[in-house]
């Protein structure tokens, strides 16, 4: 890449995290905030007449600062994080999407919908297999667990499924999964990682 990645990548971590200053308290839940006994669910539309429902996790916090109390003092470093931020901010969009989505913790549900449509779109644009409406449909499932896998394979350094464990979420037998499903798996898994590699590279440029 002409880079280190992975510094890279921690700085996008870090600029994320670190607090700004002005936020709103309604980002923030204290301990009074409802308990949830069952997941929320989110339904994603891969395409017009396709959705895919996943379960999704409260985001909890601390409670706001209240009013006329003393703010937060700067970081060292807040400055160096605001420019990253603000480079981030002048990414293309799918650029932008996913680094929000990889990098930056809570649930993004406009970059999750961009990013799904981008890697189905891109997917069936390159396939050169003459796929039938059932495998779409398949492969559209599959979509969404391969965002999750790329992600934790950035955030991690390992990725979140095994091929196994997608084969039995996808109920295919070995040997089908072998013949028609793993290079298919492989090749959404790949557009992501090839989506983070320009991401990445573009960032580095728009820092200079």
């Amino acid at each position: 890449m002409g880079f280190c990645v992975e510094g890279l990548r921690e700085e996008i971590v870090v600029a994320f995290a670190v607090p700004i200053r002005g936020r709103s308290t309604t980002d923030y839940a204290d301990n009074s905030s409802p308990r949830f006994k069952n997941k929320p669910k989110r339904q994603i539309e891969i395409d017009e007449v396709t959705t895919v429902e996943i379960e999704v996790q409260p985001i909890r916090g601390a409670q706001g600062r209240r009013f006329m109390t003393s703010s937060m003092p700067l970081l060292d470093n807040a400055f160096t994080c605001a420019r990253m931020v603000r480079a981030i901010n002048q990414l293309d969009d799918i650029s932008r999407h996913w680094v929000h989505y990889a990098y930056k913790d809570g649930t993004d549900w406009e970059a999750i919908t961009a990013l799904t449509h981008y890697c189905y779109g891109l997917f069936t644009a390159l396939s050169d297999e003459k796929l039938t409406a059932k495998t779409l449909k398949e492969i559209q499932a599959l979509v969404f667990l391969a965002l999750q896998n790329v992600r934790e394979e950035v955030r991690e350094g390992q990725p979140r499924y095994k091929p196994q464990d997608v084969r039995e979420l996808a109920k295919k037998k070995p040997d089908t999964w072998k013949k028609h499903w793993a290079s298919r798996w492989a090749a959404l898994n790949a557009i992501y990682r090839e989506l983070d590699y320009k991401a990445l590279d573009a960032l580095k440029n728009v820092k200079r």
